[in-house]
């Protein structure tokens, strides 16, 4: 991942900072569940860094209360065990999956 913009350099900075860190006990990922193929790309990064660190992983995958509202769904646990990390629907604007 090039980091374009300003942010993204910042971002970058502090996770490789963190990677490196000790006290760093787990990653948390959150994704985009409407848009998810374009969110996995970036996800797949993550994964490989956080194994290459040796860092535990999780992904969120937000915004699944509109998943739910076009009758959609994502079946989580098994891109999890596709991809070897858990994968938790959430929805962080109704709290939904916080339990």
């Amino acid at each position: 991942f090039t980091p374009m913009t300003q942010d993204e350099v910042i971002a970058m900075e502090t996770f490789q900072r963190l990677l490196t860190d000790e006290s760093t006990q787990l990653v948390i990922c959150v994704l985009d569940a409407v848009q998810l193929e374009r969110s996995l790309v970036f996800a797949l990064q993550v994964l490989e860094v956080c194994r290459r660190h040796k860092k535990p992983l999780v992904f969120l995958a937000n915004m699944y209360d509109e998943i739910l509202n076009q009758n959609l769904s994502i079946d989580t646990q098994k891109l999890g065990q596709e991809i070897g990390v858990p994968v938790w629907p959430i929805s962080a604007k109704t709290r939904w999956g916080f339990e």
